[in-house]
C-alpha cells in the first residue's frame, strides 16, 4: 500500500489529520465563544472571518518561503503559527478579551494556508503515475480528523477553569505535533525558478480553466464557511450543547448566557 510504503506520505497524512482536527475544533467553538464575548452579537463570527483573511494574506508569502527554502521549512513555519494562534486564543478566552480572540485566528489562518500545501507536497514524493492516489490519501486525513476532533473538543472544553479555553490549548498542542512532524519531512529540494512570480501568475490567469477553477473554489468555500459558521450558533440557540450527552432541546436556551457550560 502506498501509504505504508512512503514515509513522507505518512507524515503528510498525519499532519493533514492534525490540521483538520484543529480546524474542526475552531469551526465548532469559535462562533459560540464569539457570541459570548462580543460587545454586539453581530461580531460573533468576526474571529472566523479574520481566520479566512489570515489564510488569504499568508498563501503567497508561504509559497515564496517554500520557493526559497523548501517545503519542510514552509510547512513547519505554518504549523508554528497554529501553535501561537491557539495559545493566544486560549489566553483571550481565559481573560475574556474579545479582541484577542478575534485577532488570534489570523495566525491560525496561516496554519490553514500552509496545510493546503500538504497535498502538493505529496505529489513531489511519488512517481507521476501515483500522484492522484498520493493527493487523495493526504486529503483523506480529514476523515480521520472528523472522528477525532469532536472528542478532543468536548474532552478539553473544561480542562481549564474558563470553559472552552482548554480546547484552544489542545488545538495548539495538535498544531505543535504537526510542526514537529513537518521538521521530519525529507526536503525534496528547492524548485527551480521559471520566471518572475508576477509573470507566472499572469500567464496562469490567462487560461480559462484556471479562472474557472478559482471561481468554483471560491463559491464552494463560501458555501462551506457559511454553513460552518451558522450551524454551531443555530444549534446552541436551539438548546443543543457541545457535549453529546447534553443534547436535549430546551426552549429556555434561545438566549445565550455567557459561557454556560450546560443549559
Amino acid at each position: 500500500m502506498l501509504l505504508l510504503a512512503n514515509g513522507s506520505l505518512r507524515l503528510l497524512f498525519i499532519a493533514q489529520a492534525l490540521y483538520w482536527s484543529c480546524s474542526l475544533i475552531g469551526i465548532t467553538l469559535t462562533s459560540i465563544i464569539g457570541v459570548s464575548l462580543a460587545p454586539v452579537p453581530a461580531l460573533a463570527t468576526l474571529p472566523l472571518g479574520v481566520l479566512m483573511v489570515g489564510n488569504l494574506v499568508s498563501v503567497h508569502p508561504l509559497a515564496m518561503l517554500m520557493q526559497r527554502h523548501g517545503r519542510r521549512v514552509g510547512l513547519s513555519v505554518g504549523a508554528v503559527f497554529g501553535v501561537v494562534g491557539g495559545l493566544l486564543a486560549a489566553y483571550g478566552i481565559y481573560i475574556g478579551a474579545f479582541w484577542i480572540v478575534a485577532l488570534a485566528p489570523a495566525l491560525i489562518g496561516t496554519y490553514q494556508a500552509s496545510a493546503m500545501y500538504y497535498r502538493y507536497a505529496a505529489l513531489e514524493t511519488v512517481d507521476p503515475g501515483q500522484k492522484g492516489r498520493a493527493a487523495a490519501l493526504v486529503v483523506g486525513g480529514g476523515v480521520l480528523a472528523a472522528l477525532v476532533a469532536p472528542e478532543v473538543a468536548a474532552g478539553s472544553r473544561d480542562m481549564l477553569p474558563v470553559p472552552f479555553s482548554g480546547a484552544y490549548v489542545a488545538l495548539a498542542g495538535l498544531a505543535a505535533i504537526g510542526a514537529i512532524l513537518m521538521t521530519m519531512l525529507p526536503d525534496g529540494g528547492i524548485p527551480e525558478r521559471t520566471g518572475s512570480s508576477r509573470a507566472v501568475m499572469a500567464q496562469l490567469l490567462r487560461r480559462p480553466v484556471i479562472r474557472g477553477a478559482i471561481a468554483i473554489s471560491a463559491a464552494g468555500q463560501g458555501i462551506m464557511v457559511l454553513v460552518m459558521m451558522a450551524t454551531p450558533l443555530a444549534m446552541k440557540y436551539c438548546g443543543y450543547d457541545v457535549d453529546i450527552e447534553d443534547c436535549t432541546y430546551n426552549p429556555s436556551n434561545l438566549h445565550l448566557s455567557r459561557f454556560s457550560g450546560s443549559n
